[in-house]
């Protein structure tokens, strides 16, 4: 295990929270990352990338030249839950504030102690106590995204109100072309706004603007100007893991549809098949005008015919509900490695627990 403190950016973290934690794994039966001193554990309490010899799990201070970290921890322990019941004391840390929580055992404890508004009053005060390194620009338009009549103007606010923003802004027309969606732009505005200013755009089509500040994600709109908006449906819900293969069907009022499963590989067709987990994404294009719809996309995950963990590990990823968890920790153990399979969207124990 191998702890690289050359990216580590302490200084820029306050407060940090933990409810019902494990930091000092889950007992000596435990295995792998939870193993009680285990490699993991070892290497996750000795961390110096705080400052100076001190682990970020000490006293708070900083013991080295800026930048260096000034944490305030905070741990809440839900007592007497399946996290503690396993490795007594382990949500706690080292010079952090730690606070005990009664609130029943096994997961119900565990549930209250996350969601309890006593505990959420403990660590708010502790929250935003020290402003943070720079500051974000927030951007924020009066028109959203649609369809408008031309000419059309934009209202750029800003905060705080003393910065400004620049703004690229193209009437573009795409098409598909030998498998990838080409954009052509026929017009393109440049500046730079300051809070309430407005952007003029002039000329029907379809106009994509972009927002852009330092410090702060771009900003980008889509304009649709004395034309047909298209939109793009994803029709195929996305609710539960599939099993075998998936069709994904999208649908558009007009205009061709394209889908693409990686990259900038785009084939046509409203529906692509998969079979492992994937995000499709599609957008329809009428070859008329150039008009194209905005990309869309939807997760699908794939649900695994078996998976082999431990009781705990089936149970924090809800594959087994409380009575299964309480009955295969007492006859297995809850650190034992068993084998569910997915039947009929339940799973099952597949086999007895590996030597």
């Amino acid at each position: 295990m191998v702890f690289d403190n050359q990216l580590a950016r302490w200084n820029r973290v306050r407060t940090f929270v933990a409810l019902a934690g494990a930091f000092h794994g889950l007992g000596p039966s435990s295995v792998g990352e939870w193993e009680t001193d285990g490699a993991f554990m070892t290497g996750l309490l000795a961390e110096t990338g705080g400052g100076g010899g001190e682990t970020p799990y000490g006293t708070n201070g900083p013991m080295t030249p800026e930048p260096a970290h000034n944490i305030r921890y905070f741990c809440g322990v839900a007592r007497g839950d399946f996290i503690d019941n396993q490795s007594s004391g382990t949500g706690k840390l080292a010079g952090a504030i730690n606070k005990d929580y009664d609130f029943g055992p096994a997961d119900i404890g565990h549930e209250k102690t996350k969601e309890s508004q006593v505990v959420f009053d403990d660590f708010l005060p502790y929250l935003n106590a020290v402003p943070p390194e720079g500051q974000r620009v927030a951007i924020v338009t009066d028109v959203p995204s649609g369809s408008y009549t031309a000419p059309h103007t934009v209202t750029v606010h800003v905060e705080p109100s003393d910065r400004s923003v620049d703004y690229v802004a193209e009437r573009i027309t795409t098409e598909f072309h030998n498998g990838f969606i080409v954009t052509s732009s026929s017009a393109t505005l440049e500046g730079t706004l300051q809070d309430a200013q407005t952007l003029m755009l002039e000329g029907s089509g379809q106009w994509l603007v972009i927002f852009s500040a330092e410090g702060t994600p771009n900003v980008e709109r889509t304009y649709w100007l004395d034309v047909e908006r298209i939109e793009v449906e994803i029709i195929t819900p996305n609710i539960a893991p599939f099993e075998g293969s998936l069709e994904v069907v999208a649908d558009a009022p007009r205009g061709i549809l394209y889908n693409s499963l990686k990259g900038d590989v785009w084939s046509e067709g409203p529906t692509v098949t998969i079979t492992s987990d994937a995000a499709p994404r599609f957008i329809a294009i009428d070859k008329t005008d150039g008009v194209a719809s905005e990309v869309v996309t939807k997760s699908f995950t794939k649900a695994p015919s078996t998976v082999t963990a431990t009781v705990v590990q089936h149970y924090t990823n809800q594959r087994i509900g409380l009575p299964e968890y309480l009955a295969y920790g007492q006859q297995f153990g809850f650190t034992a490695l068993i084998t569910l399979s997915l039947v009929a969207g339940r799973w099952v124990l597949a086999n007895p627990p590996e030597a």
